[in-house]
C-alpha cells in the first residue's frame, strides 16, 4: 500500500513546509533525516539511540523505516529553506479493538528551529491524518523531564501517567518516562 498524495501544507509566516513521505520518495530526504536524528541525539533527546549516533547507524534506522511507510505507517517532514528542520512519525494501530488510535513513534525538530511551532506544525498535520482515518486517539511516550513534555501539554496533550526508569537518554541513563494521551474529537471517549 502507498500513502495518496497529500499537498504540502505551508506556514508561510514561519517559511516552513509540511509534507508527508512515501516509501517512494523517503530516499529522496535521506541525508536531511539523518542529520535530523544526529542532532536530536546529540541535544540529548530520547529516540532510541545513544551519543554519539554514528552516521551509518542513523541511516540504517531511516532505510530500516522507508519501506515499511504505508497507509499504516506514517512520516511527514518540516521544511525551510529546502532542509529538513523536523519530522513526526505516527504508526496507525491495526488490530480490531485498537483502531480507534494511533502512536507518535518520533517527533524531532533540529535544534536550531526549536521553539518556533515546528512541532505543532508536524502533529497538526498528524492529527488531521489520524482524524481523516478514524482515529480519535493518539499516544506518545516523552521523556518527563523534557521541554518536549511542557510543550506538549501546551499543545493539547494530556498526560496518563509516568514510568520511573521508562526511557534511557542518549546517554545511556534511565530517565522517567511520562505516556502523553489527546483525544482528536470531542465525543470520543
Amino acid at each position: 500500500m502507498t500513502i495518496p498524495a497529500t499537498r504540502p501544507t505551508v506556514d508561510a509566516a514561519a517559511g516552513i513546509e509540511i509534507r508527508a513521505l512515501t516509501a517512494a520518495d523517503a530516499h529522496w530526504h535521506l541525508d536531511g533525516l539523518c542529520e535530523l536524528l544526529e542532532d536530536g541525539v546529540r541535544a540529548g533527546a530520547s529516540l532510541g539511540f545513544l551519543a554519539p549516533l554514528a552516521r551509518r547507524e542513523a541511516e540504517l534506522d531511516w532505510q530500516d523505516l522507508q519501506p515499511a511507510l504505508s497507509d499504516a505507517n506514517l512520516l511527514w517532514i518540516a521544511r525551510a529553506a529546502e532542509h529538513i528542520v523536523g519530522c513526526v512519525h505516527m504508526r496507525l494501530a491495526t488490530t480490531a479493538d485498537a483502531r480507534h488510535r494511533a502512536t507518535v513513534e518520533r517527533l524531532v525538530v533540529l535544534s536550531t528551529h526549536r521553539r518556533r511551532g515546528i512541532a505543532g506544525a508536524l502533529l497538526a498535520a498528524a492529527e488531521r491524518e489520524a482524524l481523516e482515518r478514524g482515529r480519535t486517539l493518539l499516544v506518545l511516550d516523552v521523556d518527563a523531564a523534557a521541554e518536549a513534555a511542557r510543550a506538549l501539554h501546551r499543545l493539547g496533550w494530556d498526560a496518563a501517567g509516568t514510568i520511573p526508569g521508562y526511557l534511557a537518554g542518549a546517554d545511556g541513563m534511565p530517565r522517567d518516562g511520562t505516556r502523553l494521551f489527546k483525544r482528536l474529537a470531542p465525543d470520543a471517549r
